[in-house]
C-alpha cells in the first residue's frame, strides 16, 4: 500500500523534529542529542522508503547520478577498518603500517609473535562512528528528497527552517544585549567568549554559519514569491497594477517574512563576531544575485539582497557595534596560530597522501605533527574542512568529495537552464549560494562537523533540486525527480541484505555507543554534569556495550591501579600480582585500540617495568624488554604537544641508565635520557627544571652529568 497523506504528515512533522532538535541542542554535538538524531533518522527512513505497492514490497530511492559516488565513498570508509594483510597495508601506506606495529603488544613482539594483519585506519573507533555518521547523512538526503516530493510540504520546510533561523538569531542576539548568562541551561561562564552572539550552538563560528545558510535561504523564498502569470506590463495602469498588488497579498507577506528574516539572521551573524562567517556571506551573495540578475524576469527580484543589506548595515550603524570591527583588527594574531595548524596538518598529509589518516582520526595523529608552540593545546580541529578532509581521507576521499560537489552543480545549472518558474529559479539557486558560502567558510573553520549545521546545509541542497524537479500538472504538484525502485525477491536478495545489516549496524551500534556513555562518559560534554571517574563496575558495564572505546579500557586501568596501590606488594603478592596483571591487561587493549595516545604506552612501560620484579629470570628479561619497546613506542608519538610525556620517559631511561650493568647499554640509555630532558626544557624549562634535578640527584647523578643535561646545546 502506498503511504497516504496522514502518513505523510507524520512523517514530515517528525522530520522537522529532528531539524529543531538537531539544532536546539548546541548542535547534536552530544551523545543523548547525535544518539536520539541518528536513531530517529534510521526508523523514518526504513517507514517511508520501504513501500508496499502492488502486493510487493520496494525499496524506493531517488535516482541521483551522485548515488554511485555516495556507494562509493562509503566503501571506501568501511576498507579503513576492514583487517588487510600487514604487506599489503606496508605497500600502499607504510605509515599505517607503523601504526599497526605501535598497537602490537610489546610482549608479542618479545616473544616475536609475527603481525600477520593490521588496518588502514591509525585507529579503529573513530571510523566506525564516522561511517555510521555518514550513512546516516545520506539517508536523511535521499529522504527529504522523497518527502518534499509536493509544493506545499517544500514551502512548508522552507518556512521551517526561516523559523529555526529567526529564533536561533533573537535568542543569541538576547544574549549580547540583555546579558544572558546561559545557552539554554548551560551557563556561559564557562565559555571563551561570554557576550556573543551563539544561540544555542557552543560554538559563534559555528551559530554564524547557520545563520549564513538560512539567511541565504531566506532571501531566495523571498524572492521566490513572485506569480509569473501576473506579470506587470510597462503600460498597464495604475488602477490594475494596485489591485494586483492587494490580489498577490500572501505572496508579498511571504516575501516580506523573508526580507525581515533574513535582516534578522544578518544581524545574528554580525553580532556573533565571526570574521570567517562575514567573508563566506559574501560568495553566496554573488552567487544568488548573479543567477537572479542573469534571468530578465528575475532581475527584479535581485533586489531583495541589495535591500537586505541595506537593512542589515543601517541596522548596525544605528546600533553602533564594532566588536566585528576589533574581531578583524585582531586577525592577524588569530591567523599566526592557524597557520601554525595547517603547516602541521600538510606535513601530515604528506605522509598519508593517498589514504589519510582515517576518517575522525585527525585528533589522534595531529600531536605526533604539533608545533612546540602550540603544547599544552588539544588540537581537534585544523580550522579548515577542506584540509582536515584531506588529511582524513586522503587524495582518494578529496576526488569523491569533488565528484559528488560536482554532480550536485549539475543537477542545479541543468535544470536551471530550462525552468522558468521563479520558485523553481529561487529556491534551486538557493542551494548554489549555500554551497558556495559554507565551502568558503569551511576554509576558516569547520562549520560542517557539527550534526546540526550539516542537517541543515543537507536540506537545503534536498530544497534545491526537488524544487528544480517539482511542476503543476493537472493542478497538482508532481516531481520530475525518478525513482529507482528495488523489489522484494531473490534477484535483488543482496541489495537487500547489505541494505538491511547497514542499517541494523547503525541502530546496533549507536544504542551500544548510547548506553557505553551512560555508564562511563568519554565523549566531552560540558552540558551536563557526568561523573568522570565512574566506578569500576560501571566501566566494565560500559566495555560491555562498546568494547572498541580505548577511552574505557585506560579508565579501567586507572582504577585497577588505585585498587592495586591498596594492596601491598610484599604482604599479600599473590593478590597484588592478580591486580596488576589487570592493570597491564587493560593498558594493552587501550594500546591495541588507539596506539596514537603516547600516554596508554608510557603507563603500560611503566607497569611492565614494576611487573618485572615478581618474576622468574627468562619471564622478568623478556618483561623488561617489553617496557623498553613501550617507552621508545611513546617518544615516536608523543610529539610537542606535552613536556611531561618527555619528562616521563627521560626519567625512564635515566632510571634504566643507572641500573644496568652494561657499560654501553648505560651509555645508550643515558643518550636517550638527555634527548627527552632537553625537548622537555625547550618545551617548558621552568616547569620541569625542578623535577628534572630531582630525579638526578636520586639517580646520584654527578656534575658532569647534569651538565650534559641543561648544557646539552650550548
Amino acid at each position: 500500500m502506498v503511504l497516504n497523506d496522514q502518513i505523510k504528515k507524520k512523517l514530515m512533522v517528525i522530520y522537522s523534529i529532528i531539524l529543531i532538535w538537531s539544532v536546539l541542542f548546541f548542535g547534536a554535538v552530544h551523545t543523548y542529542a547525535y544518539t536520539f538524531m541518528n536513531i530517529s533518522i534510521v526508523i523514518t527512513f526504513c517507514r517511508y522508503c520501504i513501500q508496499l505497492e502492488n502486493k510487493s514490497i520496494q525499496l524506493v530511492l531517488p535516482k541521483l547520478e551522485m548515488n554511485n559516488v555516495f556507494i562509493i565513498l562509503s566503501f571506501i570508509i568501511l576498507l579503513y577498518i576492514v583487517p588487510l594483510p600487514q604487506s599489503f597495508i606496508q605497500m600502499i601506506s607504510p605509515e599505517s603500517a607503523k601504526m599497526n606495529q605501535l598497537a602490537q603488544s610489546p610482549m608479542h613482539i618479545v616473544n616475536q609473535i609475527p603481525l600477520s594483519w593490521g588496518t588502514l585506519a591509525l585507529t579503529n573507533y573513530p571510523v566506525r562512528h564516522a561511517w555510521n555518521q555518514y550513512i546516516v547523512y545520506i539517508i536523511f538526503f535521499w529522504g527529504l528528497l522523497k518527502i518534499i516530493n509536493q509544493h506545499k510540504k517544500l514551502r512548508q520546510l522552507c518556512l521551517l527552517l526561516i523559523a529555526i533561523g529567526i529564533i536561533e538569531s533573537l535568542y543569541g542576539l538576547s544574549q549580547t544585549f540583555i546579558h544572558s548568562g546561559y545557552i539554554l541551561w548551560l551557563p556561559k561562564a564557562l565559555l571563551k567568549n561570554k557576550h556573543d552572539t551563539c544561540g544555542t550552538l557552543i560554538n559563534r563560528n559555528h551559530f554564524a554559519a547557520l545563520m549564513t545558510m538560512l539567511m541565504l535561504l531566506s532571501v531566495a523564498y523571498s524572492a521566490s514569491q513572485t506569480n509569473r502569470n501576473n506579470t506587470s506590463k510597462r503600460h498597464t495602469s495604475f488602477k490594475h497594477r494596485f489591485a494586483r498588488f492587494f490580489a498577490n497579498e500572501y505572496q508579498w507577506n511571504q516575501k516580506i517574512i523573508g526580507i525581515v528574516a533574513a535582516s534578522i539572521m544578518g544581524l545574528g551573524i554580525y553580532f556573533s563576531a565571526s570574521r570567517g562567517a562575514v567573508i563566506a556571506a559574501l560568495p553566496g551573495t554573488i552567487v544568488l544575485t548573479a543567477t537572479l540578475a542573469s534571468r530578465k524576469r528575475m532581475r527584479k527580484q535581485a533586489i531583495t539582497m541589495v535591500l537586505v543589506g541595506i537593512i542589515i548595515v543601517i541596522s548596525t550603524t544605528y546600533i553602533g557595534e564594532d566588536r566585528i570591527i576589533k574581531r578583524f583588527s585582531a586577525i592577524q594574531r588569530a591567523m599566526e596560530s592557524r597557520m601554525r595548524y595547517v603547516d602541521s596538518t600538510i606535513n601530515l598529509i604528506k605522509d598519508y597522501t593517498i589514504l589519510g589518516v582515517g576518517p575522525a582520526n585527525f585528533s589522534h595523529a595531529f600531536p605526533m605533527y604539533q608545533s612546540a608552540r602550540d603544547q599544552q593545546i588539544t588540537v581537534t580541529h585544523v580550522h579548515n574542512d577542506w584540509l582536515q578532509f584531506v588529511s582524513e581521507m586522503g587524495v582518494l576521499g578529496l576526488i569523491c568529495l569533488i565528484f559528488i560537489i560536482f554532480y550536485l552543480i549539475r543537477i542545479i545549472v541543468k535544470k536551471f537552464h530550462v525552468r522558468k518558474s521563479p520558485s523553481a529559479i529561487c529556491m534551486g539557486m538557493a542551494s548554489m549560494a549555500v554551497l558556495a558560502s559554507i565551502s568558503s567558510h569551511s576554509l576558516f573553520d569547520f562549520p560542517l562537523h557539527i550534526p546540526g549545521n550539516m542537517l541543515i546545509f543537507i536540506s537545503i541542497c534536498a530544497i534545491g533540486i526537488q524544487a528544480l524537479h517539482l511542476v503543476h500538472y493537472k493542478k497538482q504538484s508532481k516531481t520530475m525527480l525518478k525513482y529507482i525502485k528495488i523489489p522484494l525477491t531473490l534477484r535483488y536478495s543482496v541489495i537487500w541484505i547489505v541494505f538491511a545489516a547497514i542499517l541494523g549496524s547503525i541502530f546496533l551500534m549507536t544504542t551500544c555507543h548510547f548506553i557505553a556513555e551512560l555508564h562511563c562518559n568519554t565523549v566531552p560534554n560540558i552540558t551536563l554534569n557526568r561523573n568522570q571517574k565512574p566506578e569500576i563496575d560501571a566501566i566494565k558495564k560500559a566495555i560491555f556495550w562498546d568494547p572498541g572505546n580505548p577511552v574505557h579500557w585506560y579508565k579501567l586501568a586507572w582504577r585497577y591501579i588505585e585498587n592495586r596501590n591498596r594492596i601491598s606488594e610484599t604482604g599479600n603478592s599473590s593478590s597484588w600480582l592478580s591486580a596488576q596483571q589487570k592493570v597491564i591487561f587493560a593498558l594493552e587493549q587501550a594500546v591495541e585500540k588507539n596506539p596514537c595516545e603516547a600516554e596508554y604506552h608510557i603507563r603500560l612501560a611503566w607497569e611492565y617495568h614494576r611487573m618485572h620484579y615478581h618474576e622468574t629470570d627468562i619471564q622478568k628479561q623478556k618483561r623488561v624488554e617489553a617496557s623498553d619497546i613501550a617507552m621508545k613506542h611513546a617518544a615516536m608519538i608523543c610529539g610537542n604537544k606535552n613536556f611531561t610525556y618527555h619528562l616521563e620517559i627521560a626519567n625512564y631511561w635515566n632510571m634504566r641508565s643507572a641500573f644496568h650493568t652494561d657499560l654501553s647499554f648505560q651509555s645508550q640509555f643515558w643518550k636517550l635520557a638527555i634527548d627527552h630532558y632537553q625537548k622537555a626544557l625547550n618545551l617548558s624549562r621552568l616547569r620541569c627544571k625542578n623535577n628534572i634535578i630531582h630525579q638526578l640527584k636520586l639517580y646520584r647523578r654527578n656534575e658532569k652529568h647534569f651538565s650534559e643535561v641543561f648544557n646539552y646545546n650550548h
